[in-house]
């Protein structure tokens, strides 16, 4: 081993003092990075070809867990209502969002069901509190576009991702029928910006954002009243094993809709409808 490391350092010094260490150090870099962007390309491209064609059992990460499902041998309800060039901008998406650790999207139940409420109900002025990434807000978004009515305005805390958001809103030309704000969900900037742009009462207003009980209760607080009469609320991750996404450990969004309910929901007249 001590032979080893002397062959390299006497290897090492003789390349400097010649002068052909850096030349040989940039050489070796640019062979590793073409050989890094080989795979990678292949990698993306088998990848897109397989979300294309919708080939998503054969992706095994764990956001892809619907298809996985034994004997499910159709895609969600609402992959149907997608054009092929939409399906793309979601293959490209996945495959930018995994990259970059972009993960937590609402799964393809919420989805399906909100394309269902919406498509059938005439839904036309929409509320997001919370878009993270972009998943569900490109997806309405796509919805409201096949539809030809209707508003989507969506609220994150988060710059940063309301900025990569609303690069994916950009390329999928969906800029006339969805908003997008920088804000807390319970700000009265961002109520007053949601009415200008809305143009009246939400008739749905989406909840997923910080999952955080004091957080949800202030939401449904500021929301609610708002809401046009007999309105609905719609609340993601709202079961007991989600409660762990409660950084503050109080029992999350179910333990806010529980307790909500009980000190509110019977003294509001029209009642509106919560949903998980």
């Amino acid at each position: 081993m001590k032979a080893l490391q002397y062959r390299v350092r006497q290897f090492y010094t003789t390349m400097k003092a010649e002068g052909v260490l850096p030349a040989l150090l940039k050489a070796i870099l640019f062979v590793l990075r073409k050989i890094n962007f080989v795979c990678s390309k292949d990698k993306k491209e088998i990848v897109m070809n397989r979300l294309k064609v919708a080939d998503y059992r054969n992706c095994n990460e764990k956001r892809f867990w619907w298809w996985h499902i034994e004997n499910a041998t159709h895609d969600p309800y609402f992959y149907y209502f997608l054009t092929d060039e939409e399906k793309e901008i979601m293959a490209e998406w996945y495959i930018d969002t995994s990259e970059k650790q972009f993960i937590g999207e609402s799964a393809p139940p919420m989805m399906s069901f909100l394309y269902g409420f919406i498509g059938g109900n005439y839904v036309r002025r929409i509320v997001q509190l919370g878009h993270y990434a972009g998943y569900s807000t490109l997806l309405i978004g796509f919805l409201l576009k096949r539809l030809n009515y209707g508003k989507l305005f969506s609220i994150d805390i988060d710059k940063d991702i309301t900025e990569y958001t609303q690069k994916w809103i950009d390329k999928a030309k969906l800029n006339d029928y969805v908003s997008l704000f920088c804000d807390d969900s319970c700000s009265l900037a961002a109520i007053d910006k949601c009415s200008s742009y809305l143009g009246g009462a939400p008739d749905i207003v989406y909840i997923d954002s910080s999952h955080t009980y004091d957080h949800t209760i202030k939401e449904l607080n500021t929301w609610i009243p708002i809401l046009r009469n007999n309105g609905f609320i719609f609340l993601h991750d709202a079961s007991e094993f989600a409660a762990e996404f409660d950084r503050t450990n109080k029992g999350g969004v179910s333990k806010a809709i529980l307790d909500w309910s009980k000190n509110n929901l019977i003294t509001h007249h029209p009642q509106p409808l919560l949903l998980v």
